[in-house]
């Protein structure tokens, strides 16, 4: 009876231990995310860096990218932004981002920034279109005191 008590014991606990998650993949409606190790707010972050540049937004309010990894057409692109005002983070912004042309014609549909205090920065998942132009610029609208900034740089493509 212990024995048997005991092979129940481990079970529940292995089954325990799946169930958080520990290095497994879901999807989420922005793409998968895989919680193994990572960036300290629960996504994978894999991929080369490539520091996109500074958006001047007006208002004091500007907006340094970073993209991570290589655009894959259909999938989503992470982007990172560091948000300013008067030269202090601006942690609590309305923002999202887009794919677009460079007129500011959405490719992908836009996503919310969410704010990573352990990184001091704003995650944001973008969607790539199915067909990757030549040329693609990620765009950035920010809301601040009912007013609508917005401005672009080039995404990385290779």
């Amino acid at each position: 009876m212990k024995r048997i008590m005991a092979a129940m014991a481990l079970i529940a606990a292995a089954g325990l231990f799946a169930a958080c998650g520990q290095g497994h993949d879901h999807g989420n409606g922005n793409g998968a995310h895989n919680h193994a190790g990572g960036s300290g707010h629960g996504d994978h972050h894999d991929g080369e860096k490539h520091a996109l540049g500074e958006i001047d937004l007006g208002g004091g309010i500007k907006a340094v990218a970073t993209q991570v990894g290589d655009p894959v057409a259909g999938k989503e692109m992470i982007v990172e932004v560091n948000l300013t005002k008067d030269g202090k983070s601006y942690t609590n912004a309305e923002i999202e981002g887009y794919v677009g042309d460079e007129s500011g014609k959405e490719l992908g549909a836009p996503a919310k920034g969410e704010w990573m205090a352990d990184e001091k920065l704003y995650d944001v998942h973008v969607e790539l279109p199915k067909n990757l132009p030549a040329k693609m610029w990620f765009w950035v609208r920010v809301r601040d005191g009912g007013k609508e900034l917005k401005g672009k740089v080039a995404v990385v493509i290779e």
